[in-house]
């Protein structure tokens, strides 16, 4: 058994949200320099036991054991054994809980009561909705980009109030961002990447997209309106962020140029997208 083996069941490699989202929050709450690395740690545990999760389920239920592009995983070629993933996932979930209480004692020093009011129900909301993910998105499709979207939004509530941050425009932008961040990422690149799955549940396909004989690509035009919606309104949220943070200067027009040709750019590059592979590449690009 390899920490590699243990990297790639866990998806460390696709950590960079949870922990860009809660390194942020804490930041806006308060939190400076050194005292960010626990903040940090605490998003990669949060990563490693939702991820983790998510692969030993999937590999439970045989989605992953016939999908041909897993057979490399640690389950299917028995690196790592049922067992020992599922002691990891509770001890995880254990080490997870105990790691916010922790942080909100040593640095939530601003927060109150009406704070945890907000912060500890998000909390556990968070990780019920995570849960309902992992074990019932591959059957109710429809509704599982609102349940990890409403995952990572709602720790990043629990990691503000937690700390002891006061609300205002720039915090709820920075939800509604992560909200819809993370909705673009599995509704779109999510569901393009399983495209070729063939389960008619995939939401890309029932707007018309699909893989054909050679293994080709097809998004349908329904698909591209609703992607170029979804960049619309992450666009929307950011420029409105750049605008109350950086002014209409100078900064603030080279803030909002760089968000338009990011998004654009990324937009366009998913529409070439003719490939798995290639899905896969664009989705770690997001």
């Amino acid at each position: 058994m390899s920490a590699r083996a243990w990297l790639q069941f866990f998806r460390l490699h696709t950590a960079s949200a949870e922990i860009g989202g809660f390194g942020i929050a804490a930041y806006l709450a308060g939190v400076r320099s050194f005292a960010l690395i626990p903040i940090l740690l605490f998003a990669i545990i949060v990563h490693a036991t939702g991820f983790g999760e998510n692969s030993l389920v999937d590999w439970l239920k045989g989605y992953d054991r016939t999908d041909p592009s897993k057979a490399h995983h640690p389950l299917n070629t028995g690196t790592i054994k049922t067992a020992m993933a599922k002691d990891a996932i509770i001890t995880l979930h254990i080490v997870g809980v105990v790691l916010f209480i922790a942080l909100i004692i040593t640095y939530g020093a601003g927060a109150n009561v009406s704070h945890l009011v907000i912060a500890i129900p998000s909390f556990a909301l968070a990780i019920i909705a995570g849960n309902i993910y992992n074990f019932y998105s591959k059957v109710n499709k429809l509704l599982a980009p609102l349940e990890i979207s409403l995952t990572f939004s709602l720790f990043t509530v629990a990691v503000y109030y937690g700390l002891g941050g006061n609300g205002g425009t720039v915090p709820d932008l920075l939800f509604l961002y992560a909200f819809f961040y993370v909705f673009f990422q599995i509704a779109q690149m999510g569901e393009a990447k399983e495209l070729g799955q063939m389960n008619e549940r995939n939401l890309l396909r029932r707007m018309g997209s699909y893989v054909d004989g050679d293994g080709i690509y097809h998004f349908s035009r329904a698909n591209n309106v609703f992607m170029w919606a979804l960049t619309a309104v992450k666009g929307a949220i950011l420029i409105s962020l750049a605008l109350i943070v950086e002014g209409t200067g100078l900064a603030g027009a080279v803030t909002i140029f760089f968000i338009f040709a990011v998004l654009v750019s990324y937009g366009l590059l998913f529409m070439r997208v003719r490939t798995r592979s290639a899905a896969l590449r664009i989705m770690g690009a997001g």
